[in-house]
């Protein structure tokens, strides 16, 4: 699936951090990653109906799709880090309060996973 992306640079108030920079040129790559291997998987029923064999492209699509799978929970773990790099440390805990870090306060990311 392809997401809609605005690259951030594109807006000339915003000065995105290195970080920033880095995530959005990650979410690029994965999706255009995401749309190389729906094209191929598209092609493999034609390419079986002209008679060729198509086992081993299956092959090489199952190892980029698990790669790719890594690759965005690396992206999340990426932004889960910097999201506890930007977050204050709460003087004392509010009893109650389950949430994680990205619900408390995801208001001040700009990337979310």
């Amino acid at each position: 699936m392809i997401r809609a992306f605005v690259h951030p640079i594109a807006d000339p108030q915003f000065m995105p951090s290195q970080s920033e920079i880095g995530l959005a040129e990650a979410d690029l790559s994965i999706a255009q990653a995401e749309h190389n291997i729906s094209r191929v998987e598209a092609l493999l029923p034609l390419l079986a109906e002209s008679g060729y064999p198509t086992r081993e492209v299956e092959g090489h699509l199952e190892l980029l799709t698990q790669a790719l799978l890594h690759l965005q929970a690396q992206r999340r773990s990426i932004v889960e880090a910097l999201e506890e790099e930007a977050a204050p440390i709460p003087l004392r805990a509010e009893p109650g309060d389950t949430r994680g870090i990205a619900e408390r306060f995801g208001h001040r990311l700009r990337f979310q996973p």
